[in-house]
């Protein structure tokens, strides 16, 4: 470990569990690493009660997720000339929501928020985790569409059109919404892959000006899987 780098990792429980044959549930995993030029906080989940191979892999791929993430970090906060830094430090937090988790499925997002030093704007972003317990692998929005007998293009335009339908409920929609739905509802695997299960629907999110202006912030639109 690097000097003036420390680490920290705890588990808290957000579920009531046995100590022996704990119910299916979550923990929490506490995120704190400090050095002269960044600071990282935050929580990520951990899953209890699954067999324990299955509950190995799960764990494994979602800790693989959250390195993932602060890699990057690291790693932006790293190319910055100490010059620019005036003392200033780049910030990370970590947070989550929970939408599903069953013997079969685990479906997450990590919301991650971050201010890079001499940046002029904090960013924020959501990644998502979907994983397929007795497969042992990730899920990609290929495969939750083939399933339910669809294919990408008609979820292109079932969300296209809810898209829509939402933006001019809301009075905000014009040329530049269009614009930016057609582009961002392309019908390319790409623009869909940012996505949550919960009982028998996919929640689509969209990062900021993918399907919407900035100033409108993460779309979100439920989506029935039976309707593909």
């Amino acid at each position: 470990m690097r000097r003036g780098t420390y680490l920290i990792v705890s588990l808290v429980f957000l579920s009531a569990c046995s100590s022996v044959h704990p119910s299916l549930g979550w923990r929490e995993s506490t995120l704190s690493e400090s050095t002269k030029t960044y600071r990282i906080s935050g929580v990520y989940p951990v899953v209890v009660g699954l067999p324990e191979a299955d509950q190995s892999n799960v764990n494994a791929a979602i800790k693989q997720l959250t390195e993932e993430t602060l890699s990057d970090f690291r790693r932006i906060t790293a190319a910055i000339p100490q010059a620019k830094l005036n003392g200033k430090i780049s910030i990370l937090k970590v947070t989550y929501e929970r939408t599903m988790l069953t013997s079969d499925l685990v479906s997450f997002a990590l919301n991650v928020e971050s201010s890079i030093a001499g940046a002029a704007n904090p960013n924020s972003y959501v990644r998502t985790f979907n994983y397929d317990v007795k497969k042992h692998s990730l899920l990609s929005i290929e495969d939750i569409v083939s399933d339910a007998g669809g294919d990408i293009q008609s979820l292109s335009e079932k969300v296209r059109s809810s898209l829509t339908e939402a933006a001019k409920v809301r009075g905000a929609y014009d040329e530049n919404t269009a614009v930016l739905i057609e582009a961002g509802t392309a019908p390319e695997a790409a623009n869909f892959n940012t996505f949550l299960m919960e009982s028998g629907s996919i929640i689509l999110l969209f990062s900021p000006y993918q399907v919407a202006p900035g100033s409108e912030g993460t779309q979100r639109i439920s989506i029935p899987i039976q309707s593909l």
